[in-house]
């Protein structure tokens, strides 16, 4: 299992938590990023390398679940 975070600083992890991922329905806050970090990773990302990755997704309008699929095992 690759914990994504583990290597992060604490303010890697609160930059990414606080970050507006746009994911809002079924999740309260900071829960969505909370779950996506805890889940298990294909690889290891940096945080700016993760952040950056995303942020393209979401521009190019993939799913929750196509982002999952992307990133997690």
């Amino acid at each position: 299992m690759i914990s994504v975070y583990s290597n992060w600083s604490e303010e890697d992890i609160d930059l990414f938590c606080k970050q507006d991922w746009g994911i809002t329905e079924g999740w309260e806050d900071d829960c969505w990023a909370n779950h996506f970090l805890c889940c298990d990773f294909k690889e290891e990302w940096t945080c700016e390398d993760l952040m950056k990755s995303l942020e393209s997704d979401f521009e190019n309008s993939l799913t929750e679940q196509q982002i999952m699929v992307k990133y997690h095992k």
